[in-house]
């Protein structure tokens, strides 16, 4: 079973911004359409395998410092063969992101 995040977002400025900063730090995510059952966004979304970024928190942190807001962070389990969906992820980084809002 691997487990993957989304990051997503109201304007597609955010969505790029957000890209081009954490592809300058060097953090593997990929630029997708928003899937459906997320419906608060701009129609991009960033997604990455949970694996591949050890630190989530501190990537958030870095988006927030760079005054880039995001409108839902999602997480998925994926199990081969079967359908899986994204859900809202509990983290306390979005909290500290919409009392900084």
């Amino acid at each position: 079973m691997t487990q993957e995040y989304l990051l997503a977002f109201n304007s597609t400025h955010h969505a790029i911004a957000a890209e081009q900063v954490l592809k300058q730090k060097g953090y593997p995510v990929q630029m997708i359409p928003t899937p459906r059952e997320v419906t608060a966004s701009c129609g991009l979304s960033l997604r990455w395998d949970a694996a591949a970024i050890a630190g989530v928190d501190g990537m958030l942190i870095l988006l927030q410092n760079r005054k880039v807001a995001w409108a839902g962070f999602y997480v998925r389990y994926r199990e081969a063969g079967k359908t899986s969906r994204w859900l809202p992820a509990d983290n306390e980084e979005i909290a500290a992101q919409e009392d900084n809002a």
